[in-house]
């Protein structure tokens, strides 16, 4: 159980990190390009080194390889580039309120792509979740805090949350691989991240050309990207050894543990004034999940 409160809090922690990321480096395209090929290298290295025999083993059909390019392609460039570009404008604290919506945003995915059933029930959780959200995104179109000051705040969200269908979209394919092939997670994660950063590498070409020996970095730069790419290990470690122990049910339930560390990290670190907006948009975020999740829960508890 630690654990999982553990990945919560390194989440929450990673979006503050990128908005720090890109309020003193506003390059998004850069920082996703550097933290796919980092992440992705570390782990096919790490494969190379200790588990060269599953990488010789990896095969996989014309099926399976476009589930896993597109998973490559929204999550680890796409997904990247949006949660950073975003980062510029919105705050981290609504950036992880809108993190937690991930359950309700894949079932509405799945019934539109395969005609996935949501009984009452679930259709109940997911409308009271997205209630849950009005409260803290109508509240002000104005973040001022150290880390944030901006006046297109609702831009910010939009961006957010349109990334976050495609952050969706791309693991539901990733899903579908996984279930679909007996091969390390590791291998296909780090192959993954090798494409989307490669994606992301030509996007910076094409933006910046030969101007992007130009561009100028905070002294800073270096050591918030390693922290980035570190986290970005850790967590996508940590959350297959939690598949393996936990259901997937109970852990994306915990996911409004979320929200909840990046209103300590605002009040502790960045002196953010907890308001009545804040915790309502909590409480009704957490009575969503539970009423969208309490059916496989009451088989767990």
């Amino acid at each position: 159980m630690i654990l999982v409160i553990i990945l919560y809090a390194i989440f929450a922690a990673m979006t503050f990190i990128n908005t720090s990321l890109m309020s003193s480096d506003p390059y998004p395209v850069i920082v996703g390009m550097f933290r796919s090929l980092g992440s992705g290298g570390i782990i096919l290295i790490y494969m190379v080194l200790f588990g060269k025999q599953k990488i010789r083993d990896l095969r996989l059909s014309v099926e399976q390889w476009y589930w896993l390019v597109g998973y490559g392609i929204l999550i680890h460039a796409f997904a990247m580039f949006g949660f950073s570009y975003g980062a510029m404008y919105a705050s981290p604290i609504t950036i992880c309120f809108l993190y937690a919506t991930a359950p309700f945003l894949t079932a509405m995915l799945l019934y539109f792509y395969s005609g996935t059933v949501l009984n009452k029930t679930k259709i109940l959780g997911l409308l009271v979740g997205f209630i849950g959200l009005m409260p803290i995104l109508l509240k002000t179109t104005s973040i001022h805090t150290e880390l944030v000051i901006s006046d297109k705040a609702w831009f910010g969200n939009l961006i957010i949350l349109v990334t976050m269908i495609l952050f969706c979209w791309g693991w539901i394919l990733f899903n579908k691989l996984i279930h679909s092939c007996s091969h390390a997670v590791q291998v296909l994660n780090g192959i993954a991240m090798i494409i989307g950063g490669i994606l992301s590498t030509g996007f910076v070409g094409f933006m910046y050309g030969n101007k992007i020996f130009e561009q100028s970095f905070s002294a800073n730069f270096m050591q918030l990207l390693f922290f980035f790419i570190v986290f970005s290990l850790i967590t996508y470690s940590l959350y297959a050894y939690l598949l393996q122990h936990f259901s997937p049910t109970f852990i994306s339930f915990a996911g409004f543990l979320e929200p909840g560390f990046a209103l300590i990290y605002g009040v502790l670190w960045f002196g953010y004034s907890i308001q009545i907006t804040d915790i309502l948009s909590f409480m009704i975020l957490f009575v969503g999940l539970y009423i969208f999740y309490r059916q496989e829960l009451a088989k767990i508890i």
